[in-house]
Parts: structure tokens; C-alpha cells; sequence
């Protein structure tokens, strides 16, 4: 069963894969380099003619559009292929529907004053599904890995009655979270809890780190414990580091983690590998894309951190730097040749103009980059035509965004199965509007379903 499982979850990763592979060029283009690098003319001939009779406006207009209803969205060209394509090959598509278990997400409950809007809609509904979790996998402890300021693992033990170790890398995390919990507490008059209920831990979690041996340390060792191992967008490699963990460990039953910062992965095949990074690379999991030796490339693990939802229904427009920054671009390398290394990052993003953006970037950077007002109004003449093309290549490389997050997902789903572990599948656990990063590996080492 496990077996054609994995043959399931492989097809269709391999769908999504193919349909990336030309088009990673795209994702990992520099926007920094648009200009100087000619990207326009990299698109696919007829989008970028169909893209060459439309205006700025109307292609946020069709972006939108896609993003906001990609189900009904009936456009019959050539850019509204690729969008169909792109949406077709998301998490949300029925393609995916036989991989994805739905539970319907949580009304909003009253706002804890300790939390933001978007931290209690994400602690409120998770709550519920670990709680569920637990029940179907016999967990008695739920392990939070990154546990922040212990919002979920303080909802877990004053309202489930479960009880949690929170483990963070930052000592003022683990510090503040027993703050939280001890606030929350008096306000709740918890009374029945079971002692100890709620321990803290600061450890930096490795592929090799020892869960049991932390919880039977700090919640004791009395009680045979069967661990859920749960993150709330554990960050980086640490979402893959607790997949490998729940496989390795048998003491951890049950899994649900929620990754984020895609952009923090290390890839084992990437630029950034190195040979002491051995089994703690953060992708690829799956034996399909290591045999590929496949690679995603930074640049597109930054776009998938990008939410399509979110951008689409606020109409969200691409930042003027951007532009400025790829016109910039165009004079460091008249004047600094092919060499030209300058970070500007996003300490000029709030500039005005164009202008001001130039001289902005001239006082941080705090040297001389012969950049007069003659030559900031002749650079702005060469490059104002690129500005507008920007804006549709930008479009369309948002648009792959959920693809190479599906991708990504899919990727640890099938290590699941490749492990032997049958019982594994994904949920999306918040509203993509207001939590992007909105869908779960929930596995578990024995027979059950959701409830």
C-alpha cells in the first residue's frame, strides 16, 4: 500500500517537475539584473508578444484576476495558458485532492491580547488539529519544535489538557514562553493540570538530536511517552529536520510541521552544500529528486515564499525599488565593470523617485559613484521603457510561486512514503490570505484517519 503510495505522490512531483524545469530559468533570475542581463528576451516568444500589446495596468489586471479566481479564470492566450498551467500544478488544484486531507478551518475566536490577528488564527486552528492528532495516535506529549514565544504550546496545555515540551534555539525564546505561559495561566485560573504540564527547553534541533531524552528530563520519565512532533512554520531545514526526526525516532508517533522561509533551505546539490553538511541538508528528501540530483536554485526558493493569495487579494503591486535597483544596475556596471559586488538590500526601499533612490544609495554606501543629476536623468530616459516589462516579468514569475512550494512539499511527502511511513498526507491548516505559508505534513506511525 505504502509502496503505490509512493508511486502516487512520485507522478505527480514529477508533473510539477517537469513543468518547472524550463522555467527555473525565470524563477532564479535577479531582478537586480533584468536590465543588464536582457531577462525580457529570455521569456518564451509568444508571451512575451502577447505581454508586448499589454499595458502595466492590464497585466495586474490578469494577474489579479488569476490569483483571486484561478478556478474560473478563462483567459485564451498565451499568458493565460502558462497562469492555468502554473495554478493547475498548486496545492489547491484537483490534482492534489487524493494527497490532501480537508478539515475545515476555525472560526475566529476572541484575540488573545498577547497575539497578533495572524498569530491567533494560525495558533487557534492548529491547536485543534494537534489536539486531533494526538487523540488518533495516542500521543501524550506534544514536542513544539521552534516554539517562539510558546503560543501554541500554552494553548495545547491550558485548553487541550496535553502535555508539551517547547524546544527553541534562542534562550530569550524559551525564556519568554514561560513568561507566556505563566500570564496566560493566572488569567485562565488553571486549576487541573498535571504537573509538570509545560517545560521549556533552549537546544538547536539536529537530524541527530535525542527528543526522548529532553522530554524525560524535563517532564520525567515515569510515563512512557509517545511524542507528536509539531512545528508552527518551522524555519529553513528545521521543517525537514523534524520529517527525518519523526522517521529516525520511535518514540515520536505522530507528525505535524508547518515549514517556512524557503529561502533559508540548504540544498544538497546546491551552491551552498558543503561535505560537513552530510544527512543536514535541508532538500531534497526524496530519493526521486536525489537521483535527479535535482536543484531549485535560491532565487526561486525566495519566490515560493512569495503568497499568490495574499498578493492578489490586497492587489498588491511590485515595489518601485525593484526598478530602481535593476536601473541602478545598469550605471555600477559602466563604472565598476563586470566585478561590480555592491548590496544595496532594502535600506533604500522607502525612497520617492528614482532620484532619490540613486542618492539615497549613494550616502549609505558612503563612496563616490558619479551619479550627477545629468546622469541620474540620462539613465532614467535609457531605462524608463524597461519599466513596464519589468512589471510583467515580475507577474510572471510570481505566478510560480505556489509551484515550486508544491514541489517542495511533495518532496518531503514522498520521503514519508519512501520511509515506509503509509499514514502520511497533507492538510491545508490555515487561510492562505492571512497565514501564506498555509499547508502541513501530518504523518502518523499507525492506522487512523482525521477526524
Amino acid at each position: 500500500m505504502c509502496v503505490r503510495k509512493a508511486l502516487v505522490v512520485r507522478e505527480k512531483l514529477y508533473q510539477v517537475k517537469k513543468f518547472l524545469d524550463p522555467f527555473k530559468f525565470l524563477a532564479n533570475a535577479h531582478m537586480t539584473s533584468f536590465i543588464t542581463h536582457n531577462y525580457w528576451e529570455t521569456l518564451p516568444e509568444d508571451i512575451r508578444t502577447e505581454a508586448s500589446t499589454l499595458t502595466a495596468d492590464e497585466m495586474y489586471e490578469i494577474f489579479w484576476l488569476w490569483g483571486r479566481d484561478p478556478v474560473n479564470f478563462q483567459l485564451q492566450t498565451a499568458i493565460g495558458k502558462f497562469l492555468k498551467d502554473c495554478w493547475d500544478l498548486t496545492l489547491a488544484s484537483e490534482l492534489f485532492n487524493d494527497l490532501l486531507v480537508s478539515e475545515k478551518i476555525c472560526q475566529e475566536q476572541p484575540r488573545s491580547k498577547c497575539m497578533s490577528l495572524k498569530k491567533n488564527h494560525e495558533v487557534n486552528n492548529l491547536k485543534e488539529k494537534v489536539a486531533n492528532i494526538c487523540n488518533t495516535s495516542k500521543s501524550n506529549c506534544v514536542v513544539d519544535v521552534g516554539g517562539g514565544k510558546g503560543y501554541l504550546g500554552t494553548s495545547l496545555v491550558l485548553e487541550k489538557k496535553i502535555q508539551v515540551l517547547s524546544i527553541d534555539s534562542k534562550s530569550g525564546n524559551t525564556k519568554g514562553a514561560a513568561k507566556v505561559f505563566e500570564r496566560v495561566e493566572k488569567r485562565t485560573n488553571a486549576s487541573t493540570l498535571p504537573s509538570p504540564s509545560y517545560q521549556h527547553a533552549t537546544a538547536f534541533v539536529t537530524p541527530e538530536t535525542n527528543l526522548l531524552e529532553i522530554v524525560n528530563e524535563k517532564l520525567g520519565s515515569s510515563v512512557r511517552h509517545q511524542l507528536c512532533l509539531t512545528g508552527l512554520h518551522v524555519c529553513g531545514d528545521l521543517a525537514s529536520t523534524c520529517i527525518k526526526l519523526f522517521v529516525k525516532s520511535h518514540a515520536v508517533v505522530s507528525l505535524c510541521t508547518i515549514g517556512c522561509c524557503y529561502n533559508l533551505i540548504t540544498e544538497k546539490f546546491g551552491i551552498d552544500a558543503t561535505p560537513e553538511k552530510k544527512d543536514g541538508f535541508g532538500f531534497p528528501l526524496s530519493n526521486f529528486l536525489i537521483e535527479e540530483t535535482y536543484v531549485l536554485g535560491r532565487n526561486a526558493r525566495m519566490i515560493a515564499c512569495q503568497s499568490i493569495e495574499r498578493i492578489c487579494h490586497e492587489r498588491k503591486v511590485m515595489n518601485p525599488s525593484l526598478f530602481w535597483r535593476a536601473a541602478l544596475q545598469v550605471h555600477l556596471l559602466r563604472c565598476l565593470g563586470s566585478e561590480c559586488e555592491i548590496s544595496v538590500g532594502r535600506r533604500c526601499s522607502k525612497a520617492g523617485s528614482l532620484s532619490d533612490y540613486f542618492h539615497r544609495v549613494q550616502q549609505c554606501l558612503e563612496q563616490n559613484l558619479q551619479l550627477s543629476e545629468k546622469t541620474i536623468k540620462e539613465l532614467e530616459f535609457e531605462t524608463c521603457d524597461s519599466h513596464d516589462r519589468m512589471i510583467k516579468f515580475y507577474c510572471l514569475r510570481l505566478a510560480l510561486a505556489p509551484v515550486i512550494e508544491t514541489l517542495i512539499i511533495l518532496d518531503r511527502l514522498l520521503y514519508l512514503h519512501e520511509k515506509g511511513i503509509e499514514n502520511a498526507f497533507i492538510m491545508k491548516v490555515f487561510d492562505g490570505v492571512k497565514s501564506p505559508r498555509c499547508h502541513a505534513i501530518i504523518a502518523m506511525k499507525m492506522e487512523g484517519t482525521i477526524a
